[in-house]
């Protein structure tokens, strides 16, 4: 499965769906086990998953480094919550120094990723459904395609996270 998934990504769904998938590992298993492998990596490796594409870097768990200038960032949503919302929760995040902002969104943030993970797939296959609408293909058609398709890519920031720069972007380009 890994080889076709890496090699052929296309195939995977194809085969599935024309009900040749004994050799294959279904896609909800594959995607578990992709999100469990990269989470794990993230959380106990301390590994940065993201593509790069050369000097630029699209992280997969972006969180604000500490010393950045709170406004250098018009995308940051964090920073409107900060900045119009008054709670006492709001007011103690404020209270604690850049390092441990950071440290704290950091660990809070990669509690919720996989969860969120998990759940874009889903709204992924919902957007297919509704773009190529006039194809007439079920929604569970889109959903095998979205389930190996974000293995793929996970599979792609995992090998990534430990490549050397120019290897990491010709990859990413691959992959795209």
């Amino acid at each position: 499965t890994l080889g076709t998934l890496f090699f052929l990504p296309g195939k995977l769904p194809q085969d599935y769906l024309a009900n040749r998938r004994a050799r294959y590992v279904k896609p909800l298993r594959l995607y578990f086990v992709m999100i469990a492998l990269a989470f794990t990596a993230v959380q106990f490796f301390g590994w940065d998953l993201g593509l790069n594409l050369g000097s630029v870097r699209f992280n997969l768990l972006h969180v604000p480094q500490p010393g950045i200038a709170r406004d250098q960032s018009n995308a940051d949503t964090s920073n409107l919550v900060l900045k119009y919302i008054d709670t006492p929760g709001i007011r103690r995040f404020k209270a604690l120094s850049p390092e441990e902002q950071f440290k704290m969104t950091r660990e809070r943030g990669i509690r919720y990723v996989p969860y969120l993970a998990l759940g874009l797939v889903f709204i992924f296959a919902a957007l297919l459904q509704w773009v190529y609408r006039t194809r007439h293909c079920r929604y569970g058609a889109h959903l095998v395609f979205g389930l190996y398709g974000h293995s793929f890519l996970l599979l792609i920031f995992l090998m990534e996270s430990k490549l050397p720069l120019a290897l990491a972007t010709t990859l990413s380009m691959w992959s795209l």
